[in-house]
């Protein structure tokens, strides 16, 4: 590594660790090209709030004042926070975020076409029905 002037400059280990560890992140976020059509679609469905598919609310979100719903869903519509430790797999499919003090997760789900089975196999299918289900964090318990 160069420093000023042409001056060779010696990284100590810790960086070099760190540095190491960026770029694994930064290759493992370059998305393949069907990663990125998964992408592309679930942008569609979160920035259309639903148009090509539905929006999924839970009790907890529809139990908040109406104004506040509706600065959730722009909050979420306008959501582009993704980065490699959040979104690894590159599919813009979940995400978290705050509103007025109130902690919200949304997750695009994919469902065939008869809305029977989630976790379709093609989720690269434009076809695919897409749910956008839209929680408090509260409401998402862990037993």
């Amino acid at each position: 590594m160069r420093g000023q002037q042409g001056v060779r400059v010696r990284p100590s280990r810790g960086s070099l660790d760190q540095s190491l560890d960026e770029l694994k992140l930064a290759v493992n976020y370059m998305r393949t090209d069907t990663a990125k059509r998964i992408a592309d679609l679930n942008d569609f469905c979160r920035t259309s709030m639903g148009e090509p598919g539905l929006v999924f609310q839970t009790n907890g979100i529809w139990d908040l004042p109406f104004w506040l719903q509706s600065k959730i869903r722009e909050r979420i519509q306008i959501f582009n926070a993704f980065s490699p430790v959040n979104d690894p797999r590159g599919l813009h499919k979940s995400g978290a975020l705050e509103c007025y003090g109130t902690t919200v997760l949304w997750e695009v789900e994919y469902c065939d076409s008869n809305m029977y089975q989630t976790g379709t196999e093609d989720a690269s299918d434009p076809t695919t029905t897409r749910v956008l289900v839209i929680s408090l964090a509260s409401d998402r318990r862990v037993n």
